[in-house]
């Protein structure tokens, strides 16, 4: 016998209620501790490093510092080494042909020569779950570093709040209690892969994830844009490396993670690292630590505070969130220099992407003032998240304490990265105009910005905003609508 009408409605009523309360909850709940933070400022040493790929001599060349770096922290460490790595895997689309250096094995292999030199020396791995797309299927070097004695842990991304009501609810209320079903689906990520379950597109299109990208040992600490995988080798990213007592403040993050993944490891570390982290003083910059929200917080700060004879310096993957876009909009109608370079979010591990969110935002930016480079990406992506401001002159000069700041990490500024959603880690720096640190940054900026000769090569960087700006009226004012209905909403990649 088939139910009347009435029931179903009200059955139909009551799944709705259901996932509508799920919706609430989940995206208001409070944050598990440690995130969102804005740390104390830190006097520390900072090292600024940079992956860049462009064309020279009518090749494609590449010139990278941060797995460098990231390595030496693996080699140095003598108490623990903790690593918190987005994207750790050698999956993309093989189909095009196109191949990458390895460098998740490189990673890898620089743990396992580690263990096999400090075998008692406490080592974590901390990984985002779509590496194996969500416990579809196991990997081979993470089960490598497993066996070795590496502490392997996916971040339980259930814990944070979720940024797509309109799944969310449906998802938490029905979809998260499906049994497991058996893996038939083509893999997404991987199309020669392994095949996957209904139960992990489900967890991918909750749409979250640790987005963080951390290396640090007890006395030093590398906080950067760049992912451990294959395809995201050619990326060009920035980095920074860091000493004294910043680190502290690292390491009290990462446990934070720890505690709502891993809550038994995060006891033993956190009682380890009491007696084992240096926070020695240290010197030459000004360094505070800002994760999730407390990202947003420290860039609305430092674009609040420009003015007339400033420049502003901005490097981003996506560039998104409204409150960021309208504080470049309000700083050039103060007379702020605002300088801005995006990826053109075209490419993406050998599949072609929308444009969005960088169309219609650089459009928008470019109607206010502000002025706007396109990097010349071949296949690979401009990956950076970084801000710099100096402050009274249109180049760096002397100029007292704070007269360079900047910040840089894993966030993009869009509202998923900076509003307690993905989990991100950045570090704010602030030093004197004619610091080492903001002689390299401004070397850094002035090379992609005026694709200055490498070696005396000839080197594009990057291209004006009119050769990729697009036309017409229809197709603009789309784009438009669907960035800001998937800012706004949640229902989008970025």
């Amino acid at each position: 016998m088939s139910m009347s009408p009435r029931p179903l409605a009200v059955a139909a009523l009551a799944c709705g209620a259901a996932a509508a309360a799920s919706a609430l909850y989940h995206r208001y709940k409070p944050l598990p501790a440690g995130l969102g933070l804005t740390g104390p400022w830190r006097n520390g040493q900072v090292e600024l490093l940079a992956d860049l790929t462009y064309r020279a001599g009518g090749k494609s060349r590449t010139d990278q510092q941060i797995f460098r770096a990231i390595e030496g922290v693996i080699e140095r460490a003598e108490s623990f080494l903790i690593l918190d790595m987005f994207l750790f895997n050698s999956d993309y689309d093989r189909s095009d042909g196109r191949t990458y250096p390895a460098l998740s094995q490189r990673l890898t292999d620089a743990l396992l020569t580690k263990r096999a030199v400090a075998p008692e020396l406490p080592i974590v791995l901390i990984t985002d779950p779509i590496n194996t797309f969500y416990g579809s299927y196991p990997l081979p070097h993470l089960e490598r570093l497993q066996a070795a004695g590496v502490q392997v842990v996916e971040t339980r991304l259930e814990a944070l709040r979720d940024s797509n009501p309109v799944y969310s609810g449906f998802y938490r209320a029905f979809l998260a209690y499906l049994p497991e079903l058996p893996a038939v689906l083509p893999n997404a990520l991987a199309p020669d892969g392994p095949r996957v379950s209904l139960n992990a597109y489900a967890r991918l299109l909750n749409f979250k994830a640790n987005h963080r990208k951390v290396a640090l040992s007890e006395a030093e600490a590398v906080v950067s844009s760049a992912n451990p995988h294959d395809a995201s080798a050619p990326n060009s990213n920035l980095g920074l490396r860091v000493t004294g007592p910043v680190v502290a403040d690292v390491l009290a993050s990462e446990l934070a993670v720890l505690d709502f993944s891993a809550p038994d490891l995060a006891r033993d570390l956190r009682e380890l690292a009491a007696a084992e982290v240096a926070v020695g003083s240290g010197s030459g910059a000004e360094i505070q630590l800002v994760t999730e929200s407390g990202i947003r917080d420290a860039v609305l700060e430092l674009l609040a505070d420009t003015g007339l004879g400033d420049r502003v310096c901005l490097g981003m993957f996506y560039l998104a969130e409204r409150q960021v876009v309208a504080a470049l909009k309000a700083a050039v109608a103060r007379g702020v220099t605002v300088q801005v370079v995006l990826d053109l979010n075209i490419d993406a591990f050998g599949r072609t992407k929308t444009g969005l969110p960088a169309l219609p935002v650089a459009r928008e930016l470019t109607n206010a003032g502000v002025q706007v480079r396109w990097y010349a990406t071949d296949g690979e992506q401009f990956h950076p998240k970084c801000l710099a401001v100096y402050r009274g002159a249109d180049a760096p000069a002397p100029a007292g304490a704070g007269g360079f700041e900047l910040v840089s990490g894993s966030g993009n500024f869009t509202r998923r990265n900076m509003c307690n959603y993905n989990l991100e880690t950045s570090l704010r720096v602030r030093a004197e105009s004619g610091s080492a640190l903001a002689q390299e940054f401004a070397g850094y900026w002035s090379l992609i910005w005026n694709n200055e000769p490498v070696s005396g090569t000839p080197a594009l960087f990057t291209l004006p905003y009119e050769t990729k700006a697009g036309g017409g009226v229809l197709k603009p004012a789309l784009q438009t609508l669907a960035y800001r209905t998937q800012e706004a909403t949640g229902l989008g990649t970025f």
